[in-house]
């Protein structure tokens, strides 16, 4: 068994030989119709597509933005960023080395520090 995959610069196609143990894996849920009709190859979801779930199930329904999203809302930089999360001042998730912010928390941070002109 192979893997046909298309090198994302080039868009070659590489074969990458399939290992003994992906194999087994592969052969035990072949005939799973389940799987079949969403086009998936294996049953199990990553820990990032569960932990993203969990976040977007939650009670609240909140927005999570990333690093990016977070600067512009802020109008400051990575680096500034980075030392909000390191002292604190800003609340975050991380899953699997991506870090997530909630929309409302970013909010309440600034409202927080509003000063009004005199």
């Amino acid at each position: 068994m192979w893997i046909r995959k298309s090198r994302e610069k080039t868009n070659n196609i590489c074969n990458i030989p399939l290992l003994n143990i992906p194999k087994i894996i592969l052969e035990k849920y072949k005939n799973n119709k389940d799987y079949q009709a969403k086009e998936q190859l294996l049953p199990v979801p990553t820990n990032l597509e569960l932990g993203m779930e969990a976040l977007s199930s939650s009670a609240s329904q909140d927005r999570y933005l990333n690093n990016n999203q977070a600067c512009e809302m802020l109008h400051i930089s990575q680096r500034t960023l980075q030392d909000y999360k390191d002292k604190g001042r800003i609340s975050f998730y991380k899953l699997e080395g991506k870090i997530l912010y909630k929309y409302s928390d970013i909010e309440n941070l600034l409202n927080n520090n509003y000063k009004a002109w005199e």
